[in-house]
Order: C-alpha cells, then sequence, then structure tokens
C-alpha cells in the first residue's frame, strides 16, 4: 500500500487495484465491514520495534549473527536502523499507517450514508473504524514521538495526523499534545458507538476502549482519568483466568482467544528475527523474579539450554499477543487507584487477581502505599511480558521524578547501554516516506 507523503511505501498490488477503482469501491455497510475485518491490516502487525528493543530478553552471541541486519541493529538501539527497516515487514510505521488509511476510508464512506446512521451495524462499523484510526495513531505515537512529558510538551513534534482517506495529501506533523488529544477524542467517541463486548475478538468493543484508554492516561500521568476508564471496563467484565486449571506442560499453556483477550492482534513473526523462537533467552533478572508461588513461572516459560523462552503467548501459537486483555485492565486499574491514594477499593479486586496467579493461600501483607505499588509494578512487568507494553512502560516510567531505567545488552564482551531518556527511544521516520513528504521533520537519534 501506498499512503503518499505519509507512510506505507508504494505498493505494485496497491496502484494496480487504483486503476479500477470503480470495481473495489466499498459502498455498503456489509463493504466496510469486510474492510474492517482484513485481519492482515488490523490484528497481524503490532507492536514489533518496541519489544525488539526492550529488556525483556536478550540473545545469544552466535543466534544474533544469524538474524537479519536489521534485527540485530534494532536489538543494539543502533542509531543507523532506519536505514535497514525503511523498505521491510520491520516497520511499525508503515504498518500503522496503513490501519489509518483504512479505517478513514471506512469512516468517509459511512458519513456518505445519513439515512442509516441509526443502523447498529452502522453504528458498530463507525466505532470500529474509530477505534483503529486512535489504536494505529498510539501505536506510532509511542514509536516515532519523543515520550510524553507531564510538565509539559511545548514545541514536541508529534504524528501527521491523516484525517481523511486522500492518498495525494501531505501533511506535517503537529504537536505531540494534538496527537494525544486526537487519540483520546478518537477513543472516547469510539465508545458511544460500538457495543460493550464483541463475539469476534478481532473486532473492537467498547471495553476494548476502555482499556486502551486506561493505558493512555498512564502515559500522561492523569491517573483520576484511567482510573475512571479502568473502573469502567471492570463494570463490562471483570473475569480473569485461573491459572491453576492451565496445564504446564503444554506447548502453549493458554488457547488462542481466551477469556481474558478482549481483542485480538498480534506481532508480526520473522523467522529471521531477534524474537524468534530459537533467538529468545528470556532475560535472567526478569525469570528471577517469579518465585515458586507463582503460577506464571512454568505456563510462561520453558527451559532452553541453559537458560528460557517464552511459551506464555495469549494466542496459542509462536505469535506473540500484542492485543488488549483482562490482565491489563486489573494491573491498571491498580495502579492507577494507587496513584490517587485509593488503595482501599483495590482490596478485594487485588485477592482475586493474587488467587488467580499464585498458588492457593498466597497472601500480600498490606503494610504502606508505596509496597503495594512497587508490588503491582512488579506484577505487570511480569504478566504483560513479550506484548510490546514493556517498552511503552519504560518511556513512561523514565518521564517520572527517581525513575531511571537503564537497559543494558552484552555482545561478544562489550556492554551497550541505553541511558534513561536517550534519543534513541524515539525511532526515525523511514527514509522512503521522508524523499515522498518534504514537509516531514526527522527525529533524531
Amino acid at each position: 500500500m501506498c499512503l503518499v507523503g505519509l507512510s506505507f511505501g508504494c505498493s505494485e498490488q496497491w496502484l494496480d487495484v487504483k486503476k479500477d477503482q470503480k470495481l473495489i469501491v466499498p459502498s455498503t455497510i456489509e463493504d466496510f465491514q469486510a474492510l474492517l475485518d482484513n485481519t492482515t491490516i488490523f490484528n497481524m502487525s503490532d507492536g514489533y520495534l518496541g519489544e525488539v528493543s526492550s529488556d525483556d530478553y536478550f540473545c545469544q552471541d552466535d543466534q544474533l549473527e544469524s538474524a537479519t541486519e536489521s534485527q540485530r541493529r534494532g536489538y543494539v538501539w543502533d542509531k543507523e536502523l532506519v536505514e535497514t527497516y525503511s523498505n521491510t515487514n520491520f516497520n511499525d510505521w508503515a504498518n500503522n499507517y496503513q490501519k489509518i488509511f483504512y479505517a478513514n476510508v471506512v469512516l468517509e464512506g459511512l458519513n456518505k450514508m445519513e439515512a442509516k446512521k441509526d443502523v447498529a451495524a452502522w453504528r458498530s462499523c463507525y466505532g470500529q473504524a474509530l477505534f483503529w484510526r486512535s489504536w494505529g495513531m498510539f501505536q506510532l505515537s509511542q514509536l516515532f514521538c519523543i515520550p510524553y512529558a507531564p510538565s509539559g510538551n511545548s514545541g514536541v513534534l508529534g504524528l501527521p495526523l491523516p484525517l481523511e482517506a486522500d492518498i495525494n495529501m501531505l501533511h506535517e506533523r503537529m504537536g505531540l499534545d494534538e496527537t494525544y488529544h486526537q487519540i483520546k477524542d478518537d477513543l472516547t467517541s469510539s465508545i458511544d458507538f460500538l457495543p460493550p463486548t464483541s463475539n469476534v475478538k478481532t473486532r473492537p468493543s467498547a471495553l476494548a476502549s476502555f482499556i486502551l484508554l486506561s493505558r493512555l492516561c498512564l502515559i500522561t500521568s492523569e491517573y483520576a482519568q484511567a482510573l475512571i476508564y479502568a473502573e469502567s471496563g471492570l463494570n463490562i467484565n471483570d473475569r480473569l483466568l485461573n491459572y491453576a486449571d492451565l496445564s504446564s506442560d503444554e506447548a502453549y499453556p493458554f488457547v488462542t482467544e481466551n477469556l481474558e483477550v478482549v481483542l485480538h492482534t498480534t506481532m508480526s513473526y520473522l523467522p529471521n528475527g531477534v524474537l524468534a523462537e530459537g533467538r529468545l533467552r528470556v532475560d535472567t533478572v526478569l525469570y528471577k523474579m517469579y518465585n515458586e508461588a507463582d503460577l506464571r513461572k512454568d505456563r510462561f516459560f520453558k527451559q532452553i539450554d541453559d537458560y528460557h523462552t517464552f511459551k506464555g503467548m495469549y494466542t496459542g501459537t509462536l505469535q506473540f499477543f500484542a492485543g488488549l486483555g483482562m490482565d491489563e485492565l486489573y494491573l491498571n486499574f491498580f495502579e492507577a487507584a494507587l496513584r490517587v491514594g485509593k488503595r482501599d477499593i483495590i482490596k478485594k479486586s487485588l485477592d482475586y487477581w493474587l488467587s488467580s496467579r499464585y498458588v492457593e493461600g498466597y497472601d500480600l501483607i498490606w503494610d504502606n502505599d508505596g509496597d503495594i505499588l512497587d508490588f503491582i509494578m512488579k506484577e505487570r512487568r511480569k504478566q504483560l511480558v513479550f506484548r510490546g507494553i514493556r517498552w511503552f512502560d519504560i518511556r513512561r516510567l523514565n518521564q517520572n521524578e527517581g525513575s531511571e531505567i537503564i537497559l543494558q545488552r552484552k555482545i561478544k564482551g562489550d556492554l551497550i547501554t541505553l541511558a534513561a531518556n536517550d534519543p534513541r527511544y524515539v525511532f526515525q521516520i523511514p527514509t522512503n516516506v521522508l524523499s515522498l513528504n518534504a514537509k516531514l521533520i526527522q527525529n533524531e537519534r
């Protein structure tokens, strides 16, 4: 696909299709739903750049050498990484602007159907498109924008924000505050159109919007708002898996679209990538965080050579889950409540959480708010592994006073460090995109 001047690297197939638009122009609600149900576009290409750069894992030297160049460079936070991912599948810019383009096609088409705006199927499609546009913008904001600073973002560049389906329009980058406002506005608007839950887990729901809104507000340090959105989500659904019911002997203990999955999306799987099962080794410090009472320890990990690899995907396959789940909603709720001093409201829910993740009888001693928040942040670290979320969390937590997360890699005996708030926490816009749109300003790295 080619979103000219913005995005996704021209594709001959797209240009060929455009030659005969009368054959493909969607015109009915069913047509628009079919566009939104394109799981290759919307559900199978999330979060890869951030996870490659995170501290969930490491690669041994011999395994790293057999990965592709773009993957190796991403792994070591290479300043020249952009030169290798601009025209590959390792391109979160292209993948997410493709989602935005499709969403805009649907929104424009539906807005022309005035007589059907009260039809349930129309409303559902409209809400889904709003959600997917915000989802794409959110992913891009966490990869290609400077981390959001609660103290202010005056003069900080955000994203190009196409709100129409015209592929010939050239957009400049808006401000960071404007970018976050657009994401939030689309999400809050989507709730009015979406059903509370969806039986088709590749489709968004109001519950999915509440989870993403609570995540967004944690990033912007709007903790009271994050709490409201998390509670709204829990009012729709509050069910968790009981990990004791899952067999640790299974190759992949979690079935596809299990009851905690609210929105099913996955990361791209690259056999020659650093996250491939044969190369990935779970960070040893992370693995040691799981004590013997923690049911996740043998349901998330399996031993390989002297280390461990990950098997706890909520996809039930070797592809990493990158969607939205009830586990994240609970963790967002716990963190937001504690940060606004409302620890009493989480007691019952936290007991339920502990019973679902630890052996029977495991209890938490409630000493003070700081200790409980520390416990919750460790739970977040342990639960949401290999979902792309760790990269978002490092970026936001490094904006907090007193927090300094430093990442390290050891390559052939040499230590490589990524300091807190290093410019390499922001990826560069693909070079082929810049060549199409002179209005875009490149990120420093």
